[in-house]
Formats: C-alpha cells, sequence, structure tokens
C-alpha cells in the first residue's frame, strides 16, 4: 500500500510538471504565425497544426513517461553493480531538477496571480499575460534555473563547512584526557548522513576526516545514516576504513543507527517499503566496528569517569522490523545524574521528553536541513528544531547538523554539507541562576 501510494505521488509530481510545460507551449505556439495568418480560417488551421495535441502529445507523454521511469527501472535492479548506479543517480538528478523548475512554476503562476487580480479592473491582464515574450521568458527562466540549479546543486553538495557551537552544561566535572588538557571543557565533533553508497564514496569520506582532524577533537559522534540502505554499493571500502582509522579523538568515535541504516529498496532517495521491511545489515556494524567506531544501540557508556554517552536505535526504524527501542527514561534511569549526559539519536524528536530525562546534549542529524530548495523552504513545520542549536530548558540542548551527505537528488542549494564542532563548558551546579 505504502510503495502503491510513493509511485502515485511520484508520478504525479512528474505529470504535474509536464501539463505545466505543455500548457505553456499550446499558448506559445499558435503566436508564431499569428502576424503570417492574416484571414481567420488561416489562423485557426495554423493553430491546430502548431498546438501540442493527437500524435505529438501522445509520443511526448510517452517520451516523458520512459523517461520518469528509469527511477524505477534502477528500483528493480540488481544493487551492487555499476548500471544500477548510473541508473540511480540520473534518475534521481532528474526529479531533483524536476522539483526546482516546478518550484519555479509555482512562484510563476502565483506572479500571473497577481497580475490578473491587480489588472483585472483594466481588463490588460490577459494581453500580458498571453504575450508571446512573456511566455518564453518565463519557460526560458524555468528551463535555465533548473539547469542551473541542478550543476550548482551537484558541486555544492561535497564541499564542507566548518560549524562552531559553544554551549554551557551547569555541572561539575574534571576532565582528564583532553586535547587542550582543560579538566572542565570538552570539545565534542558531530558528523551525520553520509549515506555512503551511490553518491557519496571515499573521495568525500576522507574530506570529512581531514575536517574532523583540523577540528582536534576530544570526542566524535556518528549520529546516524552512515550508510544509504545497499551495503554493495560502498565506493572502495578499504580506502574509506583506511580514512576513518586516521581519526585521533583521546575519547574515541561513537555512532548510533539511523532510518537508512537497513537493508531496503528506495525510490528518488525514499523508503519504499514499511519499517517491517528494514532490517539491519549485520555488515553495517562490522564495517564501523572496522573503521574504529563503537557502536551503540540502546546502551550508555561512562566514559572517562567524567560522562555518559548514550547511542539509541532509530526511531523509525531500529532495524529489526518493529519500533520497538528503549525509552530515554529507561536509559538515563540509572545513570548518576549529576554528571553530564549526552545522547546521540538520529531524529531530533521528543526534545523536551530527553531533557527531562536528564540529556544535557542530544546529538542528531537526519533532517539535512531540507537539503535543497524548495524541501528546504518548509523544514522548520516539520521539525521542532531542524538546524543549529536549541536550548529546550536552561543548560540543556538540541543540536542538530545538516550532515556531510546527501539522499535522493544529489543537491545541496540553500544548505550545506558540514562538520560540526561543539565546545562544551561546564560550569559548577546552580552558577545558571547567576547567568
Amino acid at each position: 500500500m505504502y510503495f502503491g501510494f510513493l509511485i502515485f505521488c511520484y508520478y504525479l509530481i512528474c505529470y504535474y510538471f509536464l501539463f505545466r510545460v505543455i500548457t505553456w507551449i499550446n499558448r506559445v505556439l499558435p503566436h508564431t504565425t499569428k502576424e503570417l495568418a492574416r484571414e481567420k480560417h488561416m489562423r485557426l488551421i495554423e493553430r491546430r497544426k502548431r498546438t501540442l495535441s493527437g500524435k505529438k502529445l501522445i509520443i511526448l507523454i510517452i517520451v516523458w513517461f520512459i523517461i520518469v521511469s528509469i527511477n524505477m527501472i534502477a528500483f528493480f535492479m540488481p544493487v551492487g553493480n555499476r548500471v544500477e548506479i548510473y541508473f540511480h543517480n540520473f534518475a534521481n538528478t532528474l526529479f531533483g531538477a524536476t522539483l526546482i523548475m516546478l518550484f519555479v512554476i509555482v512562484i510563476i503562476d502565483l506572479l500571473r496571480l497577481v497580475i490578473r487580480i491587480a489588472l483585472r479592473k483594466e481588463k490588460r491582464y490577459r494581453a500580458i499575460l498571453n504575450n508571446r515574450r512573456f511566455i518564453w521568458g518565463c519557460a526560458v527562466v524555468t528551463f535555465a534555473l533548473g539547469v542551473i540549479g541542478s550543476v550548482y546543486g551537484l558541486i555544492h553538495a561535497h564541499y564542507i563547512k566548518d560549524t562552531y557551537y559553544d554551549v554551557t552544561v551547569y555541572k561539575d566535572v574534571e576532565l582528564k584526557e583532553t586535547v587542550s588538557g582543560k579538566t572542565d571543557e570538552l570539545k565534542i565533533v558531530l558528523v551525520a548522513d553520509q549515506h555512503l553508497g551511490t553518491i557519496m564514496g571515499a573521495d568525500d569520506i576522507e574530506n570529512m576526516v581531514e575536517h574532523i582532524n583540523a577540528m582536534e577533537p576530544d570526542l566524535v559522534c556518528f549520529a546516524g545514516d552512515f550508510f544509504d540502505n545497499h551495503f554493495e554499493d560502498i565506493d572502495d571500502p578499504d580506502r574509506i576504513i583506511a580514512a576513518m582509522n586516521t581519526i585521533t579523538a583521546p575519547y574515541g568515535c561513537y555512532a548510533c543507527m539511523g532510518n537508512h541504516d537497513v537493508d531496503e529498496r528506495l525510490l528518488s532517495g525514499f523508503s519504499a517499503y514499511s519499517y517491517t521491511h528494514a532490517l539491519q545489515d549485520p555488515r553495517f556494524v562490522k564495517f564501523l566496528e572496522d573503521c574504529g567506531v563503537t557502536v551503540l544501540q540502546d546502551e550508555a557508556y561512562l566514559i572517562d569517569d567524567s560522562f555518559y554517552l548514550i547511542g539509541q536505535k532509530d526511531y523509525e526504524k531500529p532495524g529489526d522490523g518493529t519500533r520497538n527501542r528503549a525509552s530515554i527514561e529507561d536509559l538515563t534511569e540509572y545513570l548518576d545524574q549529576s554528571l553530564p549526559i549526552i545522547d546521540v539519536n538520529h531524529e531530533p524528536r521528543e526534545l523536551m521528553r530527553t531533557a527531562n530525562a536528564g540529556v544535557d546534549l542530544h546529538l542528531s542529524g537526519h533532517t539535512h536541513n531540507g537539503q535543497f530548495i524548495p524541501l528546504s523552504l518548509g523544514i522548520n513545520l516539520v521539525w521542532e528544531n531542524p538546524f543549529g542549536v536549541k536550548e529546550v530548558t536552561p543548560g540543556r540542548y538540541s543540536i542538530v547538523t545538516s550532515g556531510v551527505g546527501v539522499y535522493g537528488p544529489a543537491f545541496r542549494i540553500g544548505t550545506n554539507a558540514e562538520v560540526v564542532c561543539i565546545t562544551v563548558h561546564f560550569k559548577s551546579a546552580g552558577t545558571e541562576i547567576n547567568n
């Protein structure tokens, strides 16, 4: 049922775009011969010849159907071969470009509506809206923005930005193994959403590791979606493992798992089946362990006798075909609440509940900050904290990264791939009252 609904939405978006293109073409083409056809009956004949109808329309619909169905072909292809990867990347790029152009079309349609309302009394809006140059201009702008946006998004997606945050936690701590030597300051690097597979590969991981090491972290946290669902699609795994093992952090590297760290089929980057089919591939955990990363799945670790680190299973897809995972209350119940508690949880959900359970830092990814326009424009309506730092209660924070990689269309427009460095300053309990 869910798979059928996803296919319906996919084709609905693609064919609405085609419908708008056909409408514009049919408005432009009759005007191209208007001056040549002086007689009324000649104008009608020319209109019928030039508009997209009959066989021309059927051919265009069939061609577009074949193009957008490449994604469906890739969906059913065996994973792990170059042809399947090329099909996926081409189809996802086309779908992303279609979304960008559809967004531009919606803006132009709104502009047309404004013109119609503003000039309705003067009845001049028809001359403007049906002007051949106006329509051609709309078409050129739409296509140009689709192409330019796609090229820019593809390139920009692989540039990583360094992001720095400072937060204060009001708990007494005496750290022993920090890089800086300070006993009351912890430097955490947060990374998420690498999406290793058809898009992100060894080059991207090596670039990410360079950024991580340049920050000189005490602790590195990977907040889920290290993989993009298929282990077979990983590019040059030995090279990735070698790069990951060069990360230097005295307190080590830890990871939780995300909703893409399961073995399942994707359609344009979106899950095609329900959580009952989403099972964790044991090779994922083994691969992370080979990379020198400790995977926490509903577990809490006491590090340096100074602070706790919790790693939770994913909210949507814990990886066992159910939605069973330990609650945050269960995970913090027996912890010493006088020590700092850090929770690595892929999705930034239940922020107040997590803070009330005693968690000082709630580290997440998942949202990609919307990844690209137009999706990024509505991300704040979906998540309480889609990106950045949010102080949930005094001294307790939700921190969400936009991630290193991409899913679906390999674009970043209006957002950045990033590695986040969080400097946590510890102060004595009770001093928050004076601040």
